[in-house]
């Protein structure tokens, strides 16, 4: 049975659609007191009875919908069951009496801005109800928003390139990626002033990217690079790690070197003298800071000048410390070094033609005395 508070709703309600049926003749309208006093205006006022009576039976709700209203909170107030609520929905959730729900709201208060969700923040809010099927979608769109982003910054590098190929610095193909670098004495230097460089920086991490950054294509700083750097790289890990080195330590043909030099010393002390069996001489030719053993005869100008070459291009090494900023070296030491190359040049084919003299004079006098 329904409770006294819903019939005597339903009462009131009733009553208030029936005072909205009947006419009245005492708001302001047009009819006067005693009724109509003609035909017309009486069809016109029937109309309008016909016309509000089926307004008003559309927006009020039929009579039994309270008592349907009322079975359905009583058998199912967490609302469970959706066919018995859908069977009093009119009164249940558009007519219900306002005394119930205020007193539901008295038992469950609303929670304060300190409690609950609204500590977190709008991302973290929005990260909460995002499905596992949207976050995957989610991560499919920026892993292919990374692939385009990447494929963009390939062809704006390969239009630069084509446009001028200057531009990219060293060539890629003449110092590749992975191809061992060789070590030089001039590269060992580098290396050392590098790994100073590096050491007595507040950042030595920083410091290396950064040069690895702007001189990465310069073959000169190729140690620097993980792969490709060969035994380059293994020697600029030692130093970095604060290993004394020196470039003999590193120099793979120390030995030949040393060989070198114990024979370029006995060459010394028997160049003024004649073999035994009357063949020509070996002779030792000082050019620059190394002894060049060359044969005396036709060719000994030619190997001179070779070995004089090989010599001021292999163990050219800068005047200064090596700037960071400009990576290549300056046009006027490549030039002094060259002029340097053609001097020395010079002075081993005028200590070869003295040399060849000597020994045309010698051979003279020793046919004379015979």
């Amino acid at each position: 049975m329904p409770d006294s508070s819903s019939s005597h709703h339903s009462r009131r309600m009733v009553e208030e659609r029936e005072s909205f049926k009947r006419p009245r003749y005492d708001d302001g309208c047009r009819y006067a007191a005693a009724g109509p006093s003609s035909s017309k205006q009486r069809r016109v006022r029937a109309a309008e009875e016909d016309m509000i009576s089926k307004v008003a039976d559309n927006l009020l709700p039929p009579s039994d919908a309270f008592e349907n209203a009322a079975a359905a909170r009583a058998a199912d107030p967490l609302g469970l069951n959706q066919a018995l609520w859908e069977k009093g929905w009119e009164g249940g959730r558009l007519y219900a009496d306002r005394s119930q729900v205020d007193d539901q709201d008295k038992l469950s208060p609303h929670p304060s801005d300190e409690e609950g969700a609204s500590d977190f923040s709008d991302a973290e809010e929005r990260a909460a109800y995002i499905s596992v099927r949207r976050a995957g979608r989610i991560e499919r769109q920026n892993q292919q928003r990374k692939r385009e982003l990447e494929e963009r910054r390939l062809a704006r590098m390969q239009a630069i390139e084509a446009a001028d190929p200057s531009a990219s610095g060293a060539s890629s193909t003449a110092f590749p990626w992975g191809e061992p670098v060789p070590l030089t004495k001039s590269t060992f230097d580098l290396m050392l002033r590098t790994a100073t460089a590096v050491g007595s920086s507040a950042k030595p991490k920083q410091l290396e990217l950064r040069i690895l950054t702007h001189h990465g294509r310069d073959e000169r700083f190729a140690f620097l690079r993980k792969e490709g750097g060969g035994r380059a790289n293994e020697i600029w890990e030692r130093l970095k790690a604060g290993e004394k080195l020196s470039w003999e330590d590193v120099d793979p043909d120390a030995e030949v070197k040393r060989e070198g030099k114990d024979k370029e010393a006995m060459t010394g002390l028997l160049s003024g003298y004649d073999s035994d069996d009357g063949s020509e001489d070996n002779v030792a030719c000082e050019v620059g800071v190394e002894k060049v053993e060359v044969e005396a005869g036709e060719d000994v100008e030619r190997k001179a000048e070779q070995a004089t070459a090989a010599s001021a291009l292999g163990e050219y090494r800068p005047a200064g410390p090596v700037d960071f900023v400009e990576s290549k070296p300056e046009p006027a030491s490549v030039e002094e070094a060259e002029q340097k190359a053609r001097d020395r040049i010079a002075r081993a084919r005028q200590w070869a033609s003295q040399q060849r003299e000597a020994k045309q004079a010698a051979s003279a006098a020793t046919g004379t005395k015979a």
